[in-house]
């Protein structure tokens, strides 16, 4: 494609091509010698040392070794990421003249930034520099960005997209208000390769707002469906670790999403940032204790419960016991429960007094009363065994008068040593769980207490299932709190940043439980309360209220939707709930089909052949529930290569996939079809599984219809 500045591109491009080229070819016979020295120095060094581990010169080779290991990672990664930047090594030039200047300097826009090492010449600036900002927020004319120097201030005279693609320069496009359709739109139109990708040559102003923000402790931003907030939300952790890359590393950054398959699709955008993974998680496997030999309820099974049985107790019961009301009122049940604790047993140990019932009154209620019920614990633990060591001659004294039976046994010397060791190492343990039944009784008890008193019916509910060993998704975070409040779970100071995404899958005291776990860590929480199938919060930005130490809340909004094309997007927005107002990006296709299910194996196999034949390859079919996907699939295993995906699993290009619909959120496929919509689809949550399924289609959407679908009508 010709345009105005092509063929001075193309030098420009050739020159950088040419650099990162002879690049590879100097620096990797180095990466291979220094590989091959490496092994060899390894082996001799088992060779000569392997029988004196001890030998000064062993540790010595060894720190030297030590040395050129992480010397060859550092040109291994470097070239890495010098193969990866070849491809694709930049997409946009901004030219800015600093006032006081005389002339403007360009500034090339990539992924990862690249020096000239004998010129030191910036060849390409990392798009999360201070001043790419620019290319984001600013247009042609005067612009500032901000730095720790403070704000630079001039005129920006060239802004210049460049599209470059398998080591080739496609076009150059000269715009200057902002990143608009040329590109936009190809990427948009792009196929879906089933895992999140990286953006940095679309990213939006309002966008931009979102992963730059550097002011707020809590970050809260409700953002539509296909308005990119997950993308946003990795991309600003990336920009916080190339940011604070002198105090901050990806191991103390955690990211909470509604299920492992979310986590997998998210997996791979940080490394192609440059950037090692932060640490991934579901509230599920981050609070169960999945060791222990009860059965955890997770979010899936939850909501299978929901929209099977559609009781309205269930759906009080489960919000009632999220609410901030709650887990306020359960934390002053267990203060007052502390309060009225009676220790009336002395800690013995073979007839000898360690405590008595009065003075570990006094330890846990006044020596000790600063500290949370757990380290009290630990502290009265403490003191026991030192008692126990100061009388532990008497006391094996007594253990192996009673174990001869005075006399009447004869043991060796040797096997007498050995019965008490074995005695104590039991009667330490015994002492510990002695003591933890008199000063922590289970979470669980006090849990059912408090339901007894003041909610017998949810009490009946929640004491048939602990009896059954089953604790429900809403219990988990009840029993997590009273971890808390206790002592037993222990505040992790090292997360400097917690991101949470689908905010509205989470209930109030969920975010209690981070406030508290994670106390010095800054929050990002994303979320879109038009996709939330059962009332969880009134609005993202109502999770505030749990975060009251955070002095500095900002609240963003991203209301454009960039995933699906406009006849999906107003199609979907009959279903939304909510008042804000949705921008759709003007990409047009094949308006939604609603056909009713004659043949629904034939149908289905139709529709996505349709989808494949246009290019569309990455699918899904979603269901309302596990059972309906179960009962689905069967039919279509024998008939068209389908998977059956369920929330472990994670889903791969080119593949059709079939998945209930609240399984789906934050995904996206280029073709989507909705089976069984009917009659029995007639609450609140229905029109919001809707809204979900709709949105998750990138290209094309088809509705299959059973009986008389009212939820359609509007």
């Amino acid at each position: 494609m010709e345009n105005k500045g092509f063929e001075q591109e193309q030098q420009r491009f050739n020159y950088v091509l040419d650099y990162i080229d002879q690049t590879l070819f100097s620096e990797s016979p180095n990466e291979g010698n220094l590989r091959q020295y490496i092994i060899d120095e390894r082996r001799r060094i088992w060779n000569d040392y392997s029988t004196n581990p001890d030998n000064v010169e062993l540790m010595q080779a060894n720190q030297t070794l030590e040395r050129d290991t992480e010397q060859y990672f550092r040109i291994k990664d470097k070239l890495h990421f010098l193969q990866q930047m070849r491809s694709s090594p930049y997409f946009a030039r901004i030219d800015f003249k600093e006032d006081g200047e005389e002339a403007p300097e360009s500034f090339y826009i990539g992924a990862l930034s690249l020096i000239d090492h004998q010129t030191y010449e910036v060849l390409i600036c990392d798009w999360r520099a201070d001043i790419a900002s620019l290319f984001y927020d600013a247009t042609v004319g005067p612009a500032q960005y901000k730095c720790q120097q403070g704000i630079i201030k001039g005129d920006i005279s060239l802004r210049r997209q460049i599209k470059i693609e398998d080591a080739e320069l496609k076009y150059v496009f000269d715009n200057g208000i902002n990143i608009t359709d040329p590109i936009l739109m190809d990427e948009l139109g792009r196929s879906s390769d089933a895992k999140l990708k990286t953006v940095i040559n679309t990213i939006q102003r309002e966008q931009n707002q979102v992963i730059r923000n550097l002011d707020a402790d809590l970050l809260l931003v409700q953002g539509s469906a296909g308005s990119g907030k997950t993308s946003v939300a990795l991309h600003r952790i990336a920009f916080l670790l190339y940011r604070f890359r002198d105090s901050m590393t990806s191991n103390e950054i955690i990211i909470l999403s509604p299920s492992e398959v979310f986590s997998a699709y998210i997996a791979s955008v940080l490394p192609e940032l440059g950037e090692e993974n932060a640490i991934r998680s579901d509230f599920y496997h981050f609070f169960a204790d999945l060791e222990s030999p009860f059965h955890y309820v997770d979010r899936s099974e939850q909501i299978e419960a929901l929209l099977k049985s559609n009781d309205s107790f269930l759906r009080k019961m489960i919000q009632e016991k999220g609410s901030k009301q709650f887990a306020d009122a359960l934390k002053n049940y267990y203060r007052n429960h502390l309060k009225s604790l009676e220790i009336s047993k002395d800690i013995t140990c073979f007839d000898e007094v360690l405590a008595t019932s009065q003075e570990i009154n006094t330890w846990f209620f006044e020596n000790y009363a600063d500290y949370l019920p757990a380290q009290r614990f630990g502290k009265i633990i403490t003191r026991l065994q030192d008692t126990a060591e100061d009388r532990k001659e008497q006391i094996c004294r007594t253990f192996l008068d009673e174990a001869t039976q005075y006399g009447i046994i004869a043991y060796t010397e040797e096997e007498k040593a050995e019965q008490c060791m074995q005695m104590w190492d039991s009667c330490m343990a015994e002492i510990a769980h002695e003591a933890e039944a008199l000063l922590l009784p289970s979470e669980m008890q006090i849990y059912l207490d408090f339901l007894n008193e003041y909610y017998p019916d949810y009490y009946s509910y929640s004491h048939r299932l602990f009896d059954q060993q089953i604790i429900p998704y809403e219990d988990l975070f009840c029993l997590s709190w009273l971890k808390l409040c206790s002592g037993k779970t222990v505040p992790m100071r090292t997360v400097k940043q917690v991101v949470v995404d689908e905010a509205q899958e989470y209930p109030e005291i969920a975010y209690l439980l981070l406030s508290e776990i994670f106390p010095i860590a800054r929050f990002t929480i994303l979320g879109d309360i038009a996709q939330e199938v059962d009332q969880k919060i009134p609005s993202v930005d109502a999770v505030s209220s749990c975060f009251s130490g955070k002095k500095s809340v900002v609240s963003l909004t991203l209301n454009k939707s960039y995933r699906s094309t406009h006849e999906i997007n107003a199609f979907a927005g009959q279903f939304r709930r909510g008042e804000l107002d949705i921008c759709m990006v003007d990409r047009h296709g094949a308006p939604p089909q609603v056909l009713p299910i004659t043949d629904e194996v034939a149908q289905i196999k139709q529709t996505i052949e349709e989808y494949r034949a246009h290019g569309h390859k990455t699918n899904m079919i979603l269901c309302r529930t596990q059972e309906e996907c179960d009962h689905l699939y069967q039919k279509l295993i024998h008939k068209m290569p389908v998977i059956r995906m369920r929330s472990f699993d994670t889903i791969t290009p080119d593949t059709t996939v079939i998945l209930p619909i609240y399984l789906s959120k934050g995904l996206e496929a280029d073709g989507v079809i909705v089976v069984g919509v009917g009659d029995n689809w007639n609450t609140e949550e229905d029109r919001n599984l809707m809204y979900v399924a709709a949105t998750r289609a990138l290209h094309e959407l088809t509705i299959l219809t059973r009986g008389e679908a009212k939820i359609l009508k509007t």
